[in-house]
């Protein structure tokens, strides 16, 4: 299941059943393919979740780590996180194809896809094989992240991208927010 960021302003999730019209609260909309539509914190309103997929290389983990966090600490911001996890067992498959649907069927969900756009993605089969699921599969935006003040990009990234932008917590919140209103 999804991550939902539990931060310390969370407090009460909501979402609107097909069936019905009335906001249910709790869990339960988790379920199936049913999406959360907000979150209700304790301080300042309503805020919508965003439903993301963040790519990844293992190689990289460290750079998809402090992305997390830096994206857990923006203010009046929410999301679930679509990627498939580390220890998720589909990376033990036995061929490529496994984990090509495994990554097809979490990023079905998400609103955005975030890369990043360090030079390393340039060599990853797998950054290039997520950029055709969420573009060709799924028509899904790609928001492009330049790593910490780093000069040299990915042109496989950056040519698939919607929206390029730098290291910081607003540039990503703000150009996830414009992609997925």
């Amino acid at each position: 299941m999804p991550n939902l960021k539990r931060g310390g302003l969370v407090q009460q999730i909501f979402c609107t059943p097909p069936q019905a019209g009335v906001p249910t609260w709790g869990d339960s909309c988790f379920g199936g393919a049913q999406k959360i539509l907000w979150v209700r914190r304790r301080k300042g309103g309503i805020v919508r979740t965003r439903n993301l997929f963040i790519s990844h290389s293992w190689t990289y983990g460290d750079a998809y780590e402090k992305l997390c966090r830096l994206l857990d600490a923006a203010p009046r911001f929410s999301y679930r996180n679509y990627s498939v996890p580390r220890d998720d067992p589909v990376h033990d498959a036995p061929d490529t194809t496994a984990l090509y649907q495994a990554i097809k069927a979490r990023m079905v969900f998400c609103e955005v896809v975030l890369i990043m756009a360090g030079k390393y993605a340039t060599y990853s089969k797998w950054i290039e094989r997520e950029i055709r699921i969420a573009k060709s599969d799924f028509s899904k935006p790609v928001v492009a992240i330049r790593p910490w003040a780093n000069q040299q990009v990915s042109s496989v990234v950056v040519d698939n991208a919607d929206r390029l932008v730098s290291w910081n917590t607003n540039s990503i919140v703000s150009a996830i927010r414009e992609l997925a209103p």
